[in-house]
């Protein structure tokens, strides 16, 4: 779906989240909004968040944060072993320890993401909270598509 192009007193890297319909972004898409927005080619584009995502898994596999200044804060967190069931069986298991990666907002992402919830709120427009593949009420155009039953 296309975006909008940024005014002039957005930054184009700002974050698109007025779109409250999409679910998720994909590498695919970020690669096409910066052709949109930085006049990369597609190749530069894929090159570059390969490139980042790539710095990004390094430095979270050695076990350091990653910082991105008003964005948010990339953690690994070890969780311990710890007992559990198996749920065929009832019978106790040892669930082994792991390490996850926690992300917390920065101030800036978190004000964005304010202002979006309060958009939403003023527009009577609920979030996608539920499960996204949980269909979606006809509208009045699909209901012409759709063939009576």
């Amino acid at each position: 779906m296309p975006q909008p192009t940024p005014g002039p007193q957005e930054h184009p890297m700002d974050l698109w989240i007025d779109d409250l319909r999409k679910t998720s972004v994909t590498k695919t898409d970020l690669c096409t909004r910066l052709t949109e927005h930085m006049g990369l080619t597609m190749k530069e584009a894929r090159e570059l968040v390969e490139g980042f995502f790539d710095i990004l898994g390094t430095e979270l596999k050695r076990g350091n944060t990653v910082k991105l200044a008003q964005f948010g804060t990339f953690q690994i967190r070890t969780k311990a072993a710890r007992p559990g069931r198996n749920l065929r069986t009832q019978e106790p298991v040892e669930v082994n320890a792991r390490r996850s990666v926690r992300f917390s907002t920065g101030p800036k992402l978190r004000a964005q993401l304010k202002a979006s919830e309060a958009c939403a709120a003023e527009a009577n427009t609920p979030h996608q909270t539920s499960n996204p593949k949980t269909p979606k009420p006809p509208t009045p155009e699909t209901r012409k598509l759709t063939p009576k039953t």
